[in-house]
C-alpha cells in the first residue's frame, strides 16, 4: 500500500510538469556514464516512455561515452 501512495504521490507532483510540457517537444540527453548502469538507464527509457504516452514529444539524444571518447582520441 506504501507504495501505491508513493507512487500516486510522484504522479501528482509530476502533473504540473505534464500539463506544462504536453505537446512540447522535451530533448533528453543520456550522457555515456549512464549506459555502463543497465537499471539506471532502464529506469530512464521507462520515465521517457511515460513522457510520450502523457503527450510529451521526448527526443533521445546520446551524449556520448568512453567508447566514443577513444575513438575520438585515436582519431586524433
Amino acid at each position: 500500500m506504501d507504495e501505491a501512495i508513493s507512487k500516486a504521490q510522484g504522479l501528482v507532483e509530476a502533473l504540473g510538469y505534464i500539463q506544462h510540457f504536453h505537446d512540447k517537444t522535451v530533448v533528453v540527453k543520456i550522457g555515456g556514464s549512464i549506459m555502463d548502469d543497465e537499471q539506471v538507464l532502464a529506469n530512464i527509457l521507462t520515465d521517457i516512455a511515460f513522457m510520450n504516452y502523457v503527450g510529451m514529444q521526448p527526443v533521445l539524444v546520446h551524449g556520448g561515452g568512453k567508447a566514443i571518447n577513444e575513438a575520438m582520441e585515436k582519431a586524433g
